[in-house]
């Protein structure tokens, strides 16, 4: 699968459940691109995710007039625990979009169950089902802080998680679902995939629109 989505280059995607919306990404040897539009409850949602930062936006109420979006890096660990469950909300979306990744990332702690031959919108697949235990995964964050928002994140969708990927026979994801932590509970969450090698336009925010994590700590009383 990793061969195909590098030799694909680009794809689109669209989200329905929790979150719902749509996106485009790029895979690239450097690492995934994408730009990603969601509606959550009544709010409206941004997202660029670069190889080693992600932008996002946050509801109208909670950000600074003039400063939409807000800068994550890649491996940000907050020690405000909103913060670093935040950082862990947004990491998962990110990781979501690009299934190589997730499976590649999970496999310390994970296990393939019950392979299915399965057929999506008319397309002959492979249904896999990855099951992952969470605090086998948590022993390999190092950073304290991570750990914190990741196990804060677990009392949310539970230890065990599951994600299916619906896989076709040229190796590309069609299809995966997941929960998703939303509100204080475990949602489900579908992303379905197409457009592969079509052309995706992944620009980053003016940076004079931009806040970092501190800021946001400082400007936000919930994030204080």
């Amino acid at each position: 699968m990793a061969a195909q989505r590098l030799a694909d280059v680009t794809q689109r995607f669209t989200l329905e459940g929790a979150i719902t919306g749509e996106g485009v990404s790029r895979s690239e040897p450097a690492g995934l691109s994408a730009s990603i539009s969601t509606t959550i409850g009544s709010d409206q949602l941004q997202s660029i995710i670069l190889p080693q930062t992600t932008y996002f936006t946050l509801p109208p109420l909670l950000i600074p007039a003039g400063k939409p979006w807000v800068r994550a890096d890649r491996n940000a660990a907050p020690t405000n625990p909103s913060l670093a469950l935040l950082v862990q909300q947004v990491q998962l979306l990110q990781d979501n979009v690009d299934p190589v990744k997730v499976l590649s990332a999970r496999a310390p702690a994970s296990e393939l169950i019950d392979p299915q031959p399965v057929v999506l919108d008319g397309v002959a697949c492979v249904r896999y089902t990855v099951r992952t235990d969470r605090a086998k995964f948590a022993q390999f964050i190092a950073d304290p802080n991570a750990r914190r928002g990741f196990d804060d994140y677990t009392k949310i969708v539970g230890n065990t998680e599951e994600i299916q990927f619906w896989v076709d026979g040229d190796n590309r994801v069609r299809r995966a679902e997941f929960k998703l932590g939303v509100g204080g509970s475990a949602q489900p969450a579908i992303v379905t995939f197409g457009g592969w090698g079509q052309p995706v336009e992944i620009t980053p925010p003016p940076p004079e629109q931009v806040m970092t994590l501190d800021e946001l700590a400082r400007s936000v009383p919930g994030f204080r």
